[in-house]
């Protein structure tokens, strides 16, 4: 919910990597694996925002709802597939 609404991954990462590590202490779990995690869902994320596609959108002149139904797709294939990895 927060990457819909603070779009950028630094800025994002600032307000939520003290809980992060903390968390990760605490459980003594490998900060790097949770780190993968993290950006993992962040990114998969991305895909359902309109932000990565203005340009493109702008360049064929097509609308955001023309591609949503695609974006969905591998947002809801990277969730459930390559999501359990992690």
């Amino acid at each position: 919910l927060l990457n819909l609404v603070v779009p950028s991954g630094g800025s994002k990462f600032i307000i939520e990597a003290p809980y992060i590590m903390e968390v990760c202490t605490e459980l003594d779990v490998s900060i790097a694996r949770i780190i993968d995690a993290y950006n993992f869902a962040d990114l998969n994320t991305n895909i359902i925002q309109p932000f990565w596609g203005l340009a493109f959108l702008a360049m064929f002149r097509i609308d955001f709802k023309q591609i949503i139904p695609y974006a969905l797709a591998v947002f809801i294939f990277n969730m459930l597939f390559i999501g359990f990895l992690y």
